[in-house]
């Protein structure tokens, strides 16, 4: 089974302004993705930083169509010491600006 870790800038891709090719490739792209995840042919994973982000976002209305797109994800990686360790070793071999990948590679 595929496992897939999605940043919020993935979930809210299908929300934005579908006028370019790109971005309407990749919202069906995503969109492609969470249907997978929804037939339970794919995981998608959930984590305190998704949650985190997902809650700063200045729109209500794509703050709660991510929130609920995620409801389902599991397994669900609470941040804790091996999370913050993986994501200073993913930073310093520069992969990570923020170190959220950690959370989708204990």
């Amino acid at each position: 089974m595929n496992i897939l870790y999605l940043d919020v800038c993935c979930l809210n891709r299908p929300f934005d302004d579908q006028s370019q090719n790109r971005v309407r490739l990749e919202a069906e792209a995503v969109v492609l993705i969470l249907s997978n995840i929804e037939g339970r042919e794919w995981q998608g994973i959930n984590s305190d930083a998704i949650v985190q982000e997902i809650s700063q976002s200045p729109d209500s209305d794509h703050r709660q169509r991510v929130t609920i797109m995620t409801e389902d994800f599991a397994p669900y990686i609470e941040a804790d010491e091996t999370v913050g360790d993986r994501a200073q070793e993913l930073i310093g071999f520069g992969l990570s600006r923020h170190g959220r990948a950690s959370f989708g590679v204990r």
